[in-house]
């Protein structure tokens, strides 16, 4: 029996020679194999595809997956510094808002007089606006109209909205006065904030 590229010579010997051959032939073969089969030891991209520690982490000369956290970083980094939100301090009355963490506008609203975290609160919490609405609009907390309507507090029914109305959109006496938990902003004021504000938009609440 022969194989590539080893020739078995005539003769008595012939037999000899070839099973030499084999065997010359299988250990090179099993080598290769082996070799091969480590081959993952040292070879990054499969080695970055098993789960390591931050120790083993270290033995290399950079983290694999280096660039994909620079990236997201630099995603989350970008995404905060330009956020548009707003901060209500239920303190002072100070309503705040914000790119990022600088402050564009400042202006002093009209909340609620309960100070707990109930039904007819101002609540502290963080919130999301789920609704806009620009037309005047009845509203039987008040018993009255009011516009520029953006809803951030659907379990309370509360947002931020003109000083009450009446039925012709003249501000009534008293129109700036407490709120059932709402956030009323004077007249200038209310229009920039719903155009400031958004679907989804931040609106945190504290004292």
């Amino acid at each position: 029996m022969t194989y590539p590229g080893v020739a078995a010579p005539a003769g008595s010997c012939g037999r000899s020679v070839s099973f030499g051959a084999r065997r010359l032939w299988i250990g090179f073969a099993t080598a290769v194999i082996l070799l091969g089969g480590m081959g993952w030891m040292f070879s990054p991209d499969v080695a970055a595809a098993q789960p390591m520690s931050g120790i083993q982490y270290a033995q290399w000369d950079s983290d694999p997956t280096a660039p994909i956290k620079q990236s997201l970083s630099s995603s989350l980094s970008s995404r905060s510094s330009s956020e548009r939100w707003v901060d209500v301090n239920r303190s002072t009355g100070q309503v705040t808002l914000y790119a990022g963490n600088t402050a564009q506008y400042i202006f002093w609203g009209s909340l609620s007089r309960d100070g707990s975290d109930g039904y007819y609160a101002t609540a502290s919490g963080t919130y999301y606006v789920y609704t806009k609405h620009m037309p005047l609009t009845y509203t039987p907390y008040a018993d009255n109209y009011i516009t520029h309507w953006v809803g951030f507090d659907d379990y309370r029914a509360n947002g931020f909205h003109s000083y009450t109305k009446d039925a012709s959109g003249a501000i009534v006496p008293n129109g700036a006065g407490f709120t059932a938990g709402c956030v009323a902003l004077a007249p200038g004021e209310i229009e920039i904030l719903y155009e400031f504000a958004f679907v989804g938009m931040r609106v945190e609440v504290h004292w």
